[in-house]
């Protein structure tokens, strides 16, 4: 996708040339150019390889209808791809082979398998290794760019956060969501009824078993794709008319169906749903959110119960070596995207009496935002993060004394959550301006 459009035209050409009369067609309409970015070339082949690649990890039938329906959103989030590594580049950020492959390794010890064996399954599946090495590129170096631009321009104040904890007093009894999102965007109007039909056609798949992170990861345009699409708790104050009135709907364990709001499609996956807590009640040392709780967050890696003593060894390596580098509940957050499965995200309030006494052994002393050791359980391996420890003590405001645990863990997880909200409308903000000002000419 970075050749140069006349050197790229003429490669096509010439190779139409070679393969001789038989196949000519259908070689040139597969590698023919879909789209042109600023002074990029994006191909029916990256094109057909991304739609293939999607269709394999997302576990969806491999029929003409599906590429039908999905080939627009493919070239959409390609044509994003290319605004980002532009970004990148202008900036210096260059990735390298050794980057890259271990977000290979990454993803093969998601699924339970060594990197060899991971790279034989894509072989066996004609998934091509080239598309799925330039999907990691882009989002470690997207990465880059947005700690690099705008992570420097969230800064969550006092002010703000006391602004929040207002914000709950008032929404006491109210419900709050625990959501996961894939949005679609509309870049321009004659576009809408393709974008929508791509969204039914993903919900039809989801209803057909397919993995709404696996989707999200690959179709999806919000922020949050890289995390599987995962949004955490939003109160409704937090949410646009659309999307709350959609959720007020709905029940755990459902998706919505396509969501219209001002810049595109919106797909909800609504995993939990309680009320706000009453903060007098916390205040007073009576509220759920009491001693009885603990916010966690997990990550978790698969084993398989056939797996080799060896590839046990090096997911256990592989926890360890991850907990070393997280010392906030923003970076456990941030850290989801590689850790990519059903058990891993936010675990939101655990009463103390649900948790293992093992468990419960090795949090007792765990400081708020600091990672625990890895944690064997019957299916893998746990790493878990107190991101709130709810025990105020009895007729004491958690609220009114600065000095307590409890004070300092509610406002960092308020600050924590503020600061991915913040962080995500300026992607998003930023991907818009960077579409609005290229030269995009589609032909697909």
């Amino acid at each position: 996708m970075k050749k140069n459009i006349k050197t790229l035209t003429l490669l096509l050409f010439l190779s139409v040339l070679m393969i001789g009369t038989t196949g000519t067609q259908a070689f040139a309409k597969q590698a023919g150019i879909a789209a042109v970015v600023n002074d990029r070339v994006i191909s029916n082949t990256d094109v057909y390889e991304r739609m293939h690649l999607g269709i394999v990890s997302s576990n969806m039938p491999d029929t003409e209808d599906t590429k039908k329906r999905l080939r627009p959103q493919i070239l959409s989030n390609l044509i994003n791809e290319v605004l980002q590594m532009e970004e990148a580049e202008k900036l210096g950020i260059n990735i390298s082979e050794a980057e890259i492959e271990d977000g290979l390794k990454n993803i093969a010890q998601q699924n339970g398998k060594s990197l060899e064996a991971f790279k034989k399954d894509l072989e066996r599946e004609n998934v091509s290794i080239n598309s799925i090495s330039n999907q990691i590129r882009t989002q470690i170096a997207w990465g880059q760019v947005v700690r690099r631009k705008l992570r420097p321009k969230v800064n969550i104040s006092e002010g703000d956060i006391d602004n929040v904890i207002e914000q709950m007093q008032l929404n006491a009894g109210k419900p709050e969501y625990l959501v996961a999102e894939i949005f679609l965007g509309v870049d321009h109007p004659s576009k809408e009824n393709v974008v929508r039909g791509s969204a039914m056609k993903l919900i039809e798949h989801l209803k057909g078993g397919a993995g709404f992170p696996s989707l999200a990861r690959q179709f999806s345009q919000a922020p949050g794709a890289g995390n599987g699409g995962d949004m955490g708790w939003v109160q409704e104050t937090q949410l646009s008319n659309e999307l709350r009135s959609a959720l007020g709907q709905m029940q755990p364990g459902q998706i919505s169906p396509p969501i219209k709001s001002v810049g595109g499609y919106h797909i909800l996956f609504l995993r939990e749903k309680r009320m706000t807590p009453d903060m007098s009640s916390i205040i007073n040392g009576t509220s759920a959110l009491s001693s009885s709780t603990l916010d966690l967050k997990r990550l978790f890696i698969p084993v398989a119960k056939d797996d080799p003593e060896a590839i046990v060894t090096a997911k256990i390596a592989r926890a360890k070596t991850v907990g070393k580098h997280l010392d906030s509940c923003f970076e456990m957050e941030a850290e989801y995207k590689n850790f990519e499965n059903s058990l891993t995200g936010d675990m939101g309030q655990v009463p103390l009496n649900n948790l293992p006494p093992q468990i419960l052994e090795i949090l007792s002393d765990l400081p708020v935002g600091t990672p625990s050791k890895p944690i064997a359980a019957q299916e893998g391996i746990a790493i878990l993060m107190i991101c709130g420890r709810n025990n105020s003590e009895p007729a004491q405001s958690v609220f009114n004394n600065k000095r307590t645990k409890e004070y300092d863990a509610i406002r960092e997880q308020i600050a924590t959550q503020l600061g991915l909200e913040h962080l995500n409308k300026l992607q998003q903000r930023y991907l818009q301006d960077l579409r609005a000002t290229a030269f995009i000419e589609t032909r697909l």
